[in-house]
């Protein structure tokens, strides 16, 4: 036997269509770790010249805190390029869905 489906069900808003693009993801997951990496490798250089804790401390914040507010600008324009290029789509494919002569309103 089949499992029956209601027809009216609403779609699941977590299925795979509605996930992110790979290339969003992508570069989120490449700007954490070059974030995470240049904070270690900030704080491991600065330990190996002989920099006091706080010295260190500092230096690698000034470094995490810099290179990320970089990537995150970079990421937001990249998100917001994609979602513009998505709305101009869906308007498109709306556009041609309905014919030209028609009105939405009644006409009395």
């Amino acid at each position: 036997m089949k499992p029956q489906t209601n027809p009216t069900m609403k779609p699941d808003v977590h299925s795979a269509s509605h996930r992110s693009p790979i290339l969003i993801e992508s570069a989120l997951a490449v700007s954490k770790i070059s974030i995470l990496v240049t904070g270690i490798s900030t704080a491991v250089l600065s330990a190996l010249a002989g920099a006091p804790i706080f010295i260190i401390a500092l230096r690698s914040g000034v470094a995490i805190i810099g290179l990320g507010l970089i990537l995150w600008a970079m990421n937001y324009a990249l998100a917001r390029a994609t979602l513009r290029s998505v709305r101009e789509q869906i308007e498109k494919a709306l556009q041609a869905d309905i014919p030209q002569g028609s009105s939405t309103e009644w006409e009395a």
